[in-house]
């Protein structure tokens, strides 16, 4: 775990732990919390990060969060290897916070790539096993397995990437941002960014909670929704404020800054663009040999509508029942 804080606390509720993740597509989480947003609700919040979405999901099952933001692709993993669904402890989906392309990138280091641009054959990539890095590969390997030229893949977390490059462990890694910026910091002129075979993915963004956490304490969560519609608000409206936030909090560089502009588009939806991206890793996650014993889930029922439903109903696109409590919008 990479950081830990907390804010004021309410007398009368258990602490609500929101676990964020080392990636560019979870800058509300970071808005949300450095402008007071997350403490305006009342409501004892701690925030922390780890270094990817499938750590948060671990600690998420763990009972060491309330909450966790992630891509899809841990969340279908552990879907699909789950052969008790409908449990108490089970990951459901609050609201996808973001929708972002091309953000991942695949690098290499001087002397080992000489020609900027072209695809490393042979040798070993490295990447995070369980993470949206995977299904990514998947999709830039398609073209590549013909010819048997492709790299072979290497578990390797992103804080190691850096160290198994240097030391020749792997020839190349997907990386994204942060984690990318530190690797130009460290390696300068020696990193080369190479073109990756496709492009044109959107990333989805997840805020997860439990089953239990989202009928037990709606309102909490449709709160921390709240927090979040307003992260996102501030991010359209007034972008160096939301920029200085996001700096507080780790190092978004000036290409950083403008990938994000033009390649992220935040909001808080249930929206049909999340169910076609769960149908499209499920299919992959189980050609991959990901799948369990049991049958995939309908997509409704890993969803938990209610909290996003009472705060913002225009959001919510799928035919869910109405909440059975109020939540107005607590923040302006």
């Amino acid at each position: 775990m990479i950081a830990a804080i907390a804010c004021g606390s309410t007398a009368s509720a258990a602490p609500l732990r929101i676990l964020g993740a080392m990636h560019c597509a979870d800058a509300p989480t970071t808005v949300a919390w450095e402008t007071g947003l997350l403490q305006a609700t009342g409501l004892d919040i701690r925030l922390s990060r780890n270094a990817t979405g499938r750590e948060n999901l671990e600690a998420l099952r763990e009972g060491r969060a309330e909450f966790a933001l992630m891509p899809m692709t841990p969340f279908v993993i552990d879907l699909l290897s789950d052969t008790t669904p409908g449990g108490a402890e089970d990951p459901v989906i609050l609201a996808n916070i973001a929708h972002a392309t091309d953000i991942e990138a695949l690098v290499t280091l001087r002397p080992r790539h000489d020609r900027p641009g072209a695809f490393p054959e042979g040798g070993k990539i490295g990447f995070p096993g369980g993470t949206m890095a995977e299904f990514i590969w998947s999709l830039w390997s398609e073209g590549l397995r013909a010819s048997g030229a492709g790299p072979t893949p290497e578990n390797v977390a992103p804080p190691d990437i850096g160290d198994a490059l240097e030391a020749g462990r792997i020839d190349a890694a997907i990386v994204w941002e942060p984690w990318l910026e530190g690797l130009r910091h460290r390696f300068g002129d020696r990193l080369v960014i190479l073109d990756p075979p496709t492009r044109g993915h959107a990333t989805r963004w997840l805020l997860v909670t439990r089953r239990d956490i989202a009928q037990t304490r709606a309102k909490d969560a449709a709160a921390v929704l709240d927090a979040y519609r307003a992260a996102v608000r501030l991010m359209d409206s007034d972008r160096p404020a939301a920029e200085a936030a996001m700096s507080r909090w780790m190092p978004f560089s000036d290409s950083h800054i403008e990938k994000l502009r033009n390649n992220t588009i935040y909001d808080v939806t249930l929206d049909w663009a999340t169910y076609s991206d769960f149908r499209e890793q499920v299919r992959w996650a189980m050609s991959a040999g990901h799948a369990g014993a049991g049958a995939v889930p309908d997509f409704l029922s890993v969803v938990a509508a209610a909290p996003l439903l009472s705060v913002s109903p225009h959001e919510v696109f799928f035919p869910v029942a109405a909440p059975a409590f109020d939540a107005a919008p607590i923040l302006p």
